[in-house]
């Protein structure tokens, strides 16, 4: 495994397969490590990439495969302890066993927040960013799609004349 403690890792390309069969993540970023990661095509046994301890990771581009260990509860993107994840794009494929997911949040103030990319099973809504939806592919696979345009407060619409006619006076609508 790759073990980033309190650093910063920016990881552009290449491959990275972790070997063995360790109870671990291929990529560990933890202790208020900072990671980007993009482009790179990265398989790991009992998981992907896990963000804990305040760590925060941003995945922009490439291929994240869990490869899966039986009857283990394996994830390809783990976030936990006040550890922040924004996936902009990648795709995201894996085996998941014993109640395994291909993203899990565990833990007080933990995200995972979703913005792009290709996934092989649904994007829980609550994980989607701000004005982004979860979407069925054609091909099967699931991501994201930018859905809304308005806001108010926490509630969102897909257009502007919907925010209007839901507006009461002294509410503000926000443009997306």
């Amino acid at each position: 495994a790759l073990i980033n403690t309190e650093g910063e890792l920016n990881l552009t390309g290449g491959k990275f397969t972790q070997s063995g069969n360790g109870a671990t993540y291929a990529i560990i970023c933890q202790g208020a490590a900072v990671a980007t990661i993009s482009g790179a095509e990265i398989s790991g046994i009992h998981g992907v990439i896990a963000a804990n301890d305040n760590a925060n990771v941003t995945i922009t581009s490439g291929m994240y495969e869990l490869l899966g260990v039986a009857g283990q509860s394996d994830h390809c993107v783990y976030a936990a302890e006040n550890a922040t994840v924004m996936i902009t794009g990648g795709s995201f494929i894996g085996e998941h066993d014993a109640g395994g997911k291909t993203l899990y949040v565990d833990g007080t103030n933990a995200s995972i927040v979703v913005f792009g990319g290709i996934f092989d099973e649904p994007v829980a809504e609550e994980l989607c960013g701000k004005a982004y939806a979860p979407v069925e592919n054609a091909d099967g696979t699931f991501g994201v799609e930018h859905r809304y345009v308005a806001a108010i407060g926490e509630t969102y619409y897909e257009t502007f004349a919907a925010a209007y006619t839901a507006s009461k006076p002294g509410d503000t609508i926000t443009i997306f």
